[in-house]
């Protein structure tokens, strides 16, 4: 569905809080849902999903040193000020090609768990 609305953009700007998926989607589109119980799941879960997103940032933009320099600027000031529009504004400056842009899917993920689930 994300791939879906991405490409549907062609190149305007995406609201990234719109994309917020309640469970019945997230069960439908494979999302998975951690199950685990406790504190330790999301936790886990985040902890998991960020190890995922730097792999997928090193295959992406390894050879990229400043794309990456540039892309971790602009995720530190939205994890300060967490100006989702700002976000979505950004993102499309700074990863500028189709392979780059693969990585608003992952970091959709990332930062819409804070949106729809602040913990």
């Amino acid at each position: 569905m994300a791939a879906t609305l991405i490409k549907s953009s062609q190149g305007r700007t995406l609201r990234l809080g719109v994309l917020c998926l309640g469970p019945r989607q997230k069960r439908n589109s494979g999302i998975e849902v951690s199950t685990l119980g406790g504190g330790e799941g999301p936790k886990m879960d985040r902890k998991h999903k960020a190890l995922e997103f730097n792999r997928r940032i090193e295959q992406i933009l390894g050879d990229e040193p400043e794309v990456k320099e540039r892309l971790f600027g602009v995720l530190k000031q939205y994890a300060a000020e967490k100006k989702v529009d700002w976000l979505a504004s950004v993102l499309p400056d700074v990863l500028t090609t189709d392979e780059q842009r693969q990585l608003i899917s992952n970091i959709r993920q990332l930062t819409l768990g804070s949106i729809c689930h602040p913990g």
